[in-house]
């Protein structure tokens, strides 16, 4: 379900369009479209998304499903199957979202598996080869940025940062030509640029390999 405005600590033109640390005094948020799955139905996909794999992914599941404490009750996202091991990747594409530059949020909650616990964001989406995807490991506790080049991923930047799995976090990035800024939590993980990608691309949900994970609120900049 589409939401009212929901706003953020700061606009698409701040950290990531200066090269900065922390927002600029005076910046202004900007209304997001909130999607938190309240009025889909248990057991089915969600509406406004459409799904892919980058790689091979036989066992992968998509569902809307309660959830004990939600960021916003009763619903959320879930991917409970699997891709297979390696650089095989879920992803859950909103559909009518087609951004050059903006903001892009979800809470997100990392469930015990036995190889992954990675959850992320796509952003500049072309194919199920081709985008950039920030990614939360709680296994790792990393975050790290990547390009997804011919299905494969290349590392552009990593930080450390405590992910606690079966709690919820809270993941956002701005991109604003080839600058990027990455929170964790409400805090700056990582910054950086890169130009290989700037057209116009689709935003989405995304999951490595056996990852089960439970999205909520997700959110992006109109």
């Amino acid at each position: 379900m589409m939401g009212g405005a929901f706003l953020l600590p700061f606009g698409a033109a701040s950290a990531a369009d200066q090269e900065i640390k922390s927002p600029p005094k005076g910046a202004v948020p900007i209304p997001m479209a909130v999607y938190n799955f309240d009025h889909d139905v248990p057991g089915q996909l969600p509406k406004h998304f459409t799904f892919a794999v980058t790689g091979q992914g036989p066992e992968i599941h998509w569902e809307v499903r309660d959830d004990p404490r939600p960021p916003s009750p009763p619903y959320v996202l879930a991917q409970s199957g699997r891709a297979d091991p390696g650089e095989n990747f879920a992803l859950a594409l909103l559909e009518g979202a087609n951004l050059e530059q903006g903001e892009v949020a979800v809470r997100f909650k990392a469930i015990e598996a036995e190889d992954e616990q990675a959850a992320g964001i796509v952003w500049r989406y072309k194919d199920p080869n081709t985008y950039y995807v920030v990614c939360a490991s709680a296994r790792e506790d990393t975050c790290g940025v990547y390009r997804v080049k011919n299905g494969k991923r290349k590392l552009l930047d990593e930080e450390s940062v405590t992910l606690m799995p079966y709690v919820w976090h809270d993941l956002h990035i701005i991109f604003v030509k080839k600058n990027y800024s990455v929170f964790v939590d409400g805090q700056l993980i990582v910054g950086g640029k890169d130009a290989s990608l700037l057209d116009a691309g689709e935003v989405g949900l995304w999951t490595k390999a056996d990852s089960s994970i439970r999205f909520d609120d997700f959110r992006v900049s109109r």
